[in-house]
């Protein structure tokens, strides 16, 4: 029996974390004010935001963005891995990557909206004297093909700088709304390079990166792919990786942890910030990993009594 509101069993960074609510007080809430402010993660990386964007505001308010992905990320990332984050945003999954590969690891990072691309590059130059992974960053957006295209940014984008899409699908009103921007295939950028972990959420135009990955993906090159994928199973994207001989899970959590599913059973799921798969050419190791109930990410489950004695 659920004893919570339906809105908040999976949300534990604030079931667990009720005082953060206060935190909304320093914040008007979504706006358009530009305001920027530092948010200081977990994981001991800072990380400059929008303080009234959808995501910006959530980093700031709950400490945390995305607490499946997140932790997933988390659990399945070695020290000394690559990792691709593609649809980087400001960095949120950006820092965690790099404080999770370390300093022997490089993280590289796509970003093709050229404000958003600012402040991400921005970020990463403020971890440089961290000990954390090396970051690459690239103002371009990744496809199944080589050379430019629009990015729809929509007239919501300053509430959301999530929004940005390739797709013709979009929610453009206007000419400023329309950005020109490079594009490139994963497989041309990376070579014969090999990827611990590749993360995907750009908006629907999971399959197009995707085909332009398909030699990574064939060769086995790519241990594990995490992407955003709103369709119902089977679609586009669940057929290239599995075609591509990847194991797929669903990812869903509950407020005692990430639950990995069978894909065709994936049960209700959120639409912001949305839900997603794992694909992984090692399904005994992604189990065993996230296996364990709980949440290891500091402040997403509940505080243990050590640590909150230590903090006072």
């Amino acid at each position: 029996m659920k004893l919570l509101p339906a809105r908040l069993n999976d949300k534990p960074h604030y079931v667990f974390h009720p005082v953060r609510a206060l935190r909304r007080a320093r914040y008007s809430g979504p706006s358009t004010d530009g305001r920027r402010d530092v948010a200081h993660l977990s994981w001991g990386l800072s990380l400059e935001v929008h303080a009234n964007e959808t995501i910006g505001y959530t980093i700031l308010t709950a400490g945390v963005f995305d607490p499946c992905v997140s932790e997933t990320m988390h659990r399945l990332i070695d020290p000394g891995d690559l990792v691709v984050d593609v649809g980087a945003n400001v960095g949120y999954l950006t820092s965690l990557a790099a404080a999770r590969a370390g300093a022997g690891g490089t993280v590289i990072a796509f970003e093709p909206h050229p404000g958003v691309f600012e402040l991400l590059a921005s970020n990463a130059a403020r971890w440089r004297a961290a000990g954390v992974a090396a970051v690459e960053t690239h103002q371009t957006a990744l496809s199944d093909r080589a050379g430019t295209a629009e990015l729809n940014a929509g007239p919501l984008f300053h509430a959301n700088m999530g929004l940005a899409t390739l797709n013709e699908t979009g929610t453009a009103t206007a000419a400023d709304d329309v950005l020109p921007v490079a594009v490139q295939r994963l497989d041309e950028v990376l070579g014969d390079r090999s990827v611990g972990l590749l993360k995907i959420d750009v908006e629907g135009h999971e399959p197009e990166v995707l085909r332009g990955a398909v030699d990574l993906l064939q060769s086995g090159r790519v241990r594990d792919v995490i992407f955003e994928d709103h369709e119902p199973y089977p679609d586009a994207s669940t057929e290239l990786v599995e075609a591509a001989g990847y194991r797929l899970f669903s990812l869903s959590n509950d407020l005692f942890g990430v639950m990995l599913g069978a894909p065709a059973e994936r049960g209700e799921t959120s639409d912001w910030p949305g839900p997603s798969y794992l694909a992984t050419r090692d399904p005994e190791r992604a189990i065993a990993r996230l296996r364990p109930r709980g949440w290891q990410i500091d402040g997403i489950g509940p505080t243990p009594p050590w640590k909150a004695l230590r903090r006072r």
